[in-house]
């Protein structure tokens, strides 16, 4: 029998929200003002609730998050809370995203709620 392995990185799918349009994706398309809560349609986790997860993964023993979604940007403020709920739990992570509708007020905002990585895509 092998020993239990721990887990090496959490893929963190934040939201099934794309601002983006793309013909071989199933994923659903949202507003990219960030003002509306489709999420609330599709079932998705409350921002407060995204905030409270990485706290859950690191009981888990995950070392790491990677957090993307169809668009990650698309939950903004789902977002910033797990960034917040990131640095509390001391979990380090990144974000994944195309970058569309990021603007540098954004990128500054989620610097400052502790945000270190961000991997950017674009198909």
């Amino acid at each position: 029998m092998f020993p239990p392995k721990m887990p090496t990185k959490a893929e963190v799918l934040l939201t099934r929200g794309c601002n983006l349009a793309c013909s071989y994706c199933s994923m659903v398309q949202y507003k990219s003002d960030f003002k509306h809560e489709e999420w609330k349609e599709h079932n998705e986790l409350s921002n407060e609730e995204w905030g409270r997860v990485p706290s859950k993964l690191v009981e888990l023993g995950v070392p790491f998050a990677a957090v993307y979604g169809a668009e990650a940007i698309t939950r903004l403020p789902a977002l910033i809370e797990f960034i917040k709920g990131s640095v509390s739990a001391n979990l380090p992570m990144t974000i994944i995203t195309s970058g569309v509708g990021l603007s540098d007020k954004t990128i500054w905002e989620l610097k400052d709620d502790g945000l270190r990585s961000i991997s950017m895509s674009y198909d």
